[in-house]
């Protein structure tokens, strides 16, 4: 992330300056992929459970707000998409992933997006 999209640094408050190769070899960013890694087993985990993954987009949201962050980063394809799209190359380099596999993380993120959005609206902070 920090390579490909830079200005996404400013959300990271001290690692502003930080390198792809800073990052690699920071604490609190292999802490902060640990976090990243249990999130997306939770979004995997209750997809099939529509309330309580809703619950967790939304709570993500709530966590979130302290960061001011625009909303498009949860529906911009260039951007938070590109989360989905790293993550399906990760998983793809540690085994095969299918077509259908790859559409299936694709809508995970449609619908993550889509409860973001309607949370961030009820919420009344800006939405898209």
């Amino acid at each position: 992330m920090f390579t490909h999209h830079p200005d996404l640094r400013r959300y990271f408050k001290g690692a502003e300056n930080f390198t792809a190769e800073d990052v690699q070899k920071s604490e609190r960013f292999d802490k902060q992929g640990q976090r990243i890694l249990l999130a997306v087993y939770i979004l995997a985990d209750t997809f099939d459970d529509e309330p309580t993954f809703r619950a967790y987009a939304r709570e993500t949201v709530n966590r979130h707000r302290q960061y001011k962050m625009d909303p498009e980063l949860w529906s911009d394809i260039e951007k938070f998409q590109a989360f989905f799209t790293v993550y399906v190359n990760f998983l793809a380099s540690r085994g095969p992933l299918s077509d259908e596999q790859k559409k299936a993380w694709a809508q995970l993120g449609k619908v993550f997006d889509e409860e973001c959005q309607s949370h961030l609206k009820e919420l009344g902070l800006p939405h898209c």
